[in-house]
């Protein structure tokens, strides 16, 4: 099977592509197949279906290869254990949940940056 290595780009809508490198086409990837990949990350990539008349191939993250984004810029939600922040960025679909003891005193509505120190795995 061939993979190809390219960088995802999420648009503002949530569609997600695959620019391989070395300039081929863009390939498709359902949200359900991006391993949670980030806007910008160097994934592996598996193709799942073939380039036809007017659609772009469609892939499947086979493993990300290096994250792009280190850090999000969003409003906090604060719970009793658990807080959310909601991604500025479009691009972001994921919400970032942070530990409410590490939240450094921001309050609900404050606009925060957060530090990803570890990234998802599935949902």
């Amino acid at each position: 099977m061939v993979k190809i290595t390219g960088t995802i780009s999420v648009s503002a809508k949530g569609f997600i592509f695959v620019t391989p490198e070395g300039g081929s086409k863009d390939i498709h990837i359902k949200h359900k197949y991006s391993k949670n990949a980030l806007n910008g990350d160097k994934v592996s990539v598996k193709i799942i279906k073939a380039e036809r008349e007017n659609h772009a191939a469609e892939g499947e993250v086979s493993e990300i290869l290096e994250h792009n984004t280190k850090r999000i810029i969003g409003v906090i939600e604060n719970g009793r254990s658990l807080s959310v922040i909601t991604p500025d960025d479009p691009r972001i679909r994921n919400e970032i949940y942070v530990p409410s003891r590490n939240v450094s005193g921001a309050k609900t509505g404050d606009k925060v940056v957060a530090e990803i120190t570890k990234y998802p795995e599935h949902k």
